[in-house]
């Protein structure tokens, strides 16, 4: 956590900044910044366009279990994805937060969110039925800030890098697709050891296949 960090922000509002950041945790904390200084009518529009990337991605359209979550922090909101992914009939679950373990839990068309975890984000209820990660062929994992190459920064938590390690093998067939605001995009990230590669990332304004990924 203590290797330096680029951070370039590419978003092209005003206000945004080029500078080089000591540790994760300064970087981290510029990007929620930037990312809650959105507008709602900001957030409302990238929202939608993001929806549109995915949706019309192959990946999408083929998977039928899908992992969504719950934006706060002004992360970047998938409701307008939720929306279309029910209209597909895709089977649509979030995380939820047991004892330091991730689960997924099956949110269906019409059912709302309705408990809060330790971090105050919502899941489902705790009776819905849950699916191993193994068995989900889509996961949208929220990013705090992200590079050209596909490396990542995180909240810190290493949840999904935990559920997800077994993603490391070359015969899963999981596709991690971290998505974000644009203006969380960043000249330079190092990865850690632990950090679990995505296959792409999308924002409202771009798709980008991830370097490391064949």
């Amino acid at each position: 956590m203590n290797h330096r960090v680029q951070g370039k922000v590419d978003g092209g509002n005003p206000g945004h900044f080029i500078n080089t950041m000591k540790t994760k945790k300064e970087l981290r904390k510029k990007l929620r910044v930037s990312r809650n200084n959105l507008s709602s009518q900001q957030q409302q529009k990238a929202a939608k366009y993001l929806a549109q990337r995915v949706a019309s991605s192959r990946v999408f359209q083929r998977s039928k279990n899908i992992a969504f979550y719950s934006a706060s922090d002004g992360e970047i909101s998938l409701s307008p994805l939720l929306q279309i992914a029910n209209r597909y009939r895709k089977k649509c679950y979030f995380p939820a937060v047991k004892q330091k373990q991730m689960q997924f839990r099956r949110l269906k068309a019409k059912q709302k969110l309705y408990l809060r975890n330790k971090f105050g984000i919502k899941e489902p209820n705790a009776r819905a039925a849950k699916i191993r990660a193994t068995q989900l062929n889509l996961v949208l994992l929220p990013l705090v800030g992200f590079d050209a190459a596909g490396n990542r920064l995180g909240m810190g938590g290493g949840y999904y890098d935990k559920t997800f390690k077994f993603c490391c093998k070359r015969s899963h067939k999981t596709v991690l697709m971290g998505v974000a605001h644009h203006c969380q995009k960043v000249e330079k990230l190092f990865a850690d050891t632990w950090d679990i590669p995505l296959n792409t990332i999308v924002t409202d304004q771009q798709t980008l296949r991830c370097k490391h990924q064949s």
